[in-house]
């Protein structure tokens, strides 16, 4: 495992996107839910996956350990992470995290970020809504086709009500054009919480899918393996 591996390991609180592994895991040391930030980087970066699924937990921690700062608090995390990762954990897909302003590639076809991919839906759904989706005239052509299934974030008092704004956003991407039923089908999928419905246990046939949480400088793209 190179230096080169920490790249787009973090999670959406991180500020910047262009590390290497030892800045990642220093950064893990400081934070206050660096736990989770810690398992979010080993399963949302493809080079890490390759190596769990190639040699297992333990022996990739034991590599960490070359590039990590001495840590009581990340030696806790390292073996939390061995005993509640078993070998089947990850799916057969690849889950990546992405700065937002950065060019992704998916089936062949760049984005330019997430506005590029916004720019390009036609079809959109609320969570929950019975009516049937709206539809967009996208504003950037390209091969692919784009449709949205996305959740306000939740209000608890009047002032959420009058400024909450954001959205937590959902993509599928086809090479033809999306439907009702494709949208249908989405909805169906298990919410790991803030309806991000990329997971491990997303299946293949909803591939490619990106996810946004509404705010921070990431997003999470899916692919078939």
């Amino acid at each position: 495992m190179d230096k080169t591996t920490g790249k787009h390991v973090m999670e959406q609180r991180h500020t910047q996107y262009e590390f290497t592994l030892a800045e990642a895991l220093q950064y893990i040391c400081r934070a206050t839910s660096g736990r989770y930030m810690f398992e979010k980087m080993m399963v949302y970066n493809i080079c890490l996956r390759d190596a769990l699924r190639s040699f297992g937990a333990q022996k990739v921690i034991d590599s960490l350990r070359r590039f990590a700062p001495a840590s009581t608090r990340l030696e806790t995390y390292f073996a939390d992470f061995v005993r509640d990762c078993p070998k089947d954990y990850l799916g057969h897909l690849d889950i990546q995290v992405y700065s937002i302003l950065e060019d992704v590639t998916i089936m062949g076809e760049t984005f330019h970020g997430l506005e590029d991919i916004m720019a390009r839906r036609e079809i959109a759904q609320l969570r929950g809504s019975s009516s049937a989706p709206s539809s967009f005239q996208p504003q950037r052509s390209g091969r692919l086709y784009v449709g949205e299934v996305w959740d306000s974030y939740p209000c608890f008092d009047s002032y959420d009500f009058a400024t909450e704004n954001r959205t937590y956003q959902n993509y599928i991407i086809r090479d033809r054009r999306i439907t009702h039923d494709d949208i249908q089908q989405v909805m169906k999928l298990h919410s790991s919480g803030n309806f991000q419905l990329v997971s491990e246990q997303t299946p293949l046939d909803m591939l490619p899918m990106v996810y946004y949480v509404g705010e921070g400088g990431f997003m999470l793209v899916a692919t078939r393996k």
